[in-house]
């Protein structure tokens, strides 16, 4: 039994950028994860034990937001090398990690990255 987990919307203040500024002050960022797993035993159980435990993604996503980094695709690509190597039973992986507020004047909308594995 196949399952789509989504956990979306998840918001950070991160220091992720090339800028100066974006180094010293930070700016808001939100990462989408998705991915497929074999669910079936969580579905026949009801417990924890059989399933993937959403919180721990959160965790670990949270846990990469928090080292700086330069470029979005690499803290995207740390992001899915931890959730692969962690949950080894996780497919069709992918991340969106976005700026939501880039230092590009005159640009007033968001600018993200997507990783699939």
């Amino acid at each position: 039994m196949i399952t789509t987990v989504r956990l979306e919307g998840m918001e950070f203040h991160a220091f992720h950028g090339v800028y100066e500024d974006e180094k010293k002050h930070g700016a808001p960022f939100s990462v989408d994860v998705s991915f497929e797993y074999d669910a079936q035993n969580a579905a026949l159980s009801d417990q924890l034990e059989h399933a993937l435990d959403y919180s721990a993604v959160f965790e670990l996503v949270k846990s990469e937001m928090a080292i700086p980094s330069d470029l979005l695709e690499h803290v995207a690509g740390r992001i899915v090398n931890r959730i692969t190597s962690t949950f080894p039973n996780v497919r069709s992986l992918r991340v969106r990690l976005a700026k939501l507020k880039p230092p590009i004047e005159g640009f007033n909308g968001v600018i993200s990255v997507e990783l699939t594995a």
